[in-house]
């Protein structure tokens, strides 16, 4: 359960830390008057085509993502309606199937009965969101986002925050492939994240876009600050790409990550090409052979050194 805790707020945390940008980007297109409340997948066919008119050779959906906010200083909402599961603006991160390195984002709107795509010029979109470059949502089994906001009305774990947080309000939703070693029910599947602010507290919740599973967990406003105020690895053992959370405030340009061999030889040396970007950092650590390593993150504002294990 502690391992799931903490994946609920790491994965989600790291889109919030964005998200608003985004959405302010998605939703200047129209006005709230004009915009139609849509699913998610209603919007995949207009995202896809303007990404593949864009440039995007064989684009391939990674991710969509959505909110329910106000954002200060503007007249218009983005909304997402729990009863229905639809939203007035969706945000879609696709791949190239042929240069898995290359994205682009895209906001959709509807108005009229049609849905308008918006492509968003950030420069790095893959820093933005946690998400799986060796697969995507066109290979994997999911429900739409109607099933999703069901599937999330009847646990009984919302329910309750719910009713105890009247002030509760959706800031997030996305679906993705699970980025993530932990659960491992729901390692290789696509999961929708969601998340619920209130005065009292937060609740994070995963489900899992095939078999509807949810796991679902509340959060205190001071068991959120704590963990996100740590640096950890979040998965050990590990294979192919070690995942670790590094608070935004402990980065910059100065920031190396230095793995050494147990006898205290250093073998890798990474530095953060987007200090600041997120929290969430990937290192490749296929070519190691099995044993123990460690890791250390180091510049003049903080010190981190643990050892990780390598399995092949």
């Amino acid at each position: 359960m502690e391992t799931k805790k903490v994946n609920l707020i790491i994965i989600i945390e790291v889109i919030m830390k964005n998200i608003f940008l985004l959405i302010f980007l998605a939703i200047i297109i129209s006005t709230s008057s004009a915009q139609q409340q849509f699913k998610a997948k209603d919007g995949i066919a207009a995202s896809t085509k303007s990404a593949a008119d864009g440039g995007l050779k064989s684009p391939e959906l990674v991710l969509i993502a959505t909110s329910s906010e106000q954002l200060e200083g503007l007249p218009v909402t983005i909304s997402f309606d729990m009863a229905k599961g639809t939203a007035n603006a969706w945000l879609y991160l696709y791949r190239s199937a042929v240069d898995v390195d290359s994205l682009k984002l895209f906001a959709v709107t509807k108005i009229l009965n049609t849905y308008i795509p918006l492509p968003i010029p950030i420069s790095n979109p893959g820093n933005l969101f946690p998400f799986r470059m060796d697969t995507t949502l066109n290979n994997a089994t999911w429900f739409d986002s109607d099933i999703m906001a069901q599937k999330i009305r009847d646990n009984s774990t919302f329910q309750d925050f719910s009713t105890n947080n009247k002030d509760y309000k959706l800031m997030l939703a996305y679906i993705s492939i699970n980025p993530l070693p932990e659960p491992a029910e729901l390692m290789n599947k696509a999961i929708w994240g969601i998340i619920f602010n209130s005065s009292g507290g937060r609740l994070s919740c995963l489900v899992n876009g095939e078999t509807g599973e949810v796991y679902c967990q509340q959060f205190p406003t001071s068991v959120i600050s704590e963990e996100l105020n740590s640096i950890r690895l979040l998965n050990n053992p590990v294979s192919d790409i070690l995942y670790l959370r590094v608070p935004v405030e402990y980065q910059n340009e100065r920031s190396q990550f230095l793995i050494y061999t147990s006898n205290g030889s250093l073998i890798k040396k990474f530095i953060n090409p987007n200090p600041g970007a997120s929290d969430l950092i990937y290192l490749p650590v296929n070519n190691l052979e099995s044993g123990v390593y460690f890791l250390n993150f180091v510049n003049e504002i903080k010190t981190f050194n643990i050892p990780f294990v390598v399995l092949k």
